[in-house]
């Protein structure tokens, strides 16, 4: 029984050594400085509790005790010196009572241990600024964007906030930067505050030093972009869209198939062979209630098409898809396309139609509706422009009904939308 007794002691001493580690563990999870302190007494080696209550005590702020927790930070980071979050929160908190001296030694420990943290490398930027020490400060942000453009966003709301010159920010923060993600995100910044000839300068600076396309459809899509191409449809700026547009075309962030073939077509994605992206000047669906649009393929000439239901059946104006679309002015053009219908009930059907994109009641242009239940039809209609008009906008329109049967229901189908300029009827034989 003795002999037993004696092996069984250091088992039980282990034991109650894991017993008293597991319940320090336990108070150490509390936020109450005297769980904490409960939890130290009963392992004084747990130094994520040093750390914790440090924390704790220097940024409570019902008991404030700054002197007292700036010493169990300093403790705990003597303690584990390779711990790069104890040398950061101990920067932290020496920045906040003005030692810079100790802030400047205990970032450098910790960027040491951990240099490709962008979490840290943003606090460092921060407090250097902070300090009016806007060129290291810079430099921490360039080092920042280069491990992870994605601070890129913050990083420049930032940069405004503190009204920093836009030549700063582009010369030793943005230019030069291998990732198109950034530039980009210092363009959308610009033309989120309005600024669109700035971002528009720069995006034509980026444009002038572009890398290889691939390299750029490897860092961003055209949902990054779109913000930005967006900002710049509307009267003002409608060439500087499209320029946008057409050279993210040649980067290969927008696609559209068979344009060889309709190099005269100024209708993008036409046939409906690609999912509308909604922005730009590919078609936008209008989302409505009782309105169902989707895509079909195996349509007329081998493409697809664009396939409306309308259900349940109501009376209303709807506009369900457009696009907008560049033109010149005081120039006639020939739109069409091919359309068919089943069961559209009402005596007012769907139909394309052509308005002035920036004055939409200024209508140039109607294709006949479509209604009942009719086989594959082309359909088209020829207009002028203004000498104002720029932009066209091409949609599938649907006036509300003044005539028993007033209310619309069936389905409608679309494809080869086409748009040429007329030139002594050049047009008429493009068309399929």
């Amino acid at each position: 029984m003795v002999y037993l007794v004696v092996l069984l002691l250091p088992v039980m001493a282990l034991s109650a050594a894991i017993l008293r580690e597991a319940a320090a563990q336990t108070l150490g999870e509390s936020l109450r400085p005297a769980w904490i302190e409960a939890g130290l007494r009963l392992d004084p080696n747990q130094l994520a509790l040093y750390h914790r209550l440090g924390m704790i005590r220097f940024y409570s702020t019902d008991h404030p005790d700054a002197t007292g927790g700036l010493m169990l930070l300093r403790h705990a980071a003597r303690m584990q010196p390779d711990a790069a979050p104890y040398w950061r929160d101990l920067a932290s908190a020496c920045g906040a009572t003005g030692d810079t001296a100790c802030a400047d030694r205990a970032f450098q420990r910790a960027v040491a241990l951990n240099p490709m943290s962008p979490g840290l490398h943003w606090m460092i930027a921060n407090y250097d600024l902070e300090m009016n020490r806007t060129e290291a400060g810079f430099a921490e942000f360039r080092r920042l964007l280069d491990l992870d453009p994605g601070y890129s966003g913050s990083v420049f709301h930032l940069c405004q906030q503190m009204d920093f010159d836009d030549p700063l920010v582009w010369n030793k923060i943005v230019d030069g930067n291998r990732n198109f993600k950034v530039p980009l995100e210092w363009i959308k910044t610009l033309a989120g505050e309005g600024r669109l000839d700035d971002a528009y300068r720069a995006w034509r600076k980026e444009m002038g030093s572009l890398p290889a396309p691939q390299a750029v459809t490897r860092q961003v899509s055209y949902a990054d972009v779109r913000p930005f191409l967006d900002s710049l449809i509307q009267p003002r700026w409608g060439r500087e869209a499209e320029a946008v547009w057409s050279d993210l075309r040649r980067i290969g962030l927008v696609h559209e198939a068979g344009t060889a073939s309709r190099p005269t077509n100024l209708v993008f994605n036409g046939d409906f062979e690609h999912k509308p992206l909604n922005s730009g000047f590919d078609w936008r669906l209008v989302p409505a209630s009782g309105i169902m649009i989707s895509r079909e393929s195996g349509r007329p000439h081998g493409t697809s098409a664009l396939r409306i239901d309308f259900t349940p059946p109501a009376n209303g104006t709807f506009e369900p898809v457009y696009e907008y679309v560049p033109v010149e002015p005081e120039q006639t053009y020939l739109l069409s396309a091919w359309a068919k219908s089943e069961g559209i009930t009402s005596d007012s059907g769907p139909r394309l139609r052509v308005t002035d994109a920036f004055a939409d009641t200024r209508v140039l242009a109607s294709t006949p509706d479509v209604t009942g239940t009719s086989a594959w039809q082309r359909v088209h209609s020829t207009f002028s422009t203004g000498p104002d008009t720029r932009f066209v906008k091409i949609s599938v329109w649907r006036p509300r009904s003044r005539a028993f049967p007033f209310e619309i229901s069936g389905a409608f189908w679309l494809t080869s939308v086409r748009l040429h300029p007329v030139h002594s009827m050049q047009a008429a034989s493009a068309m399929p």
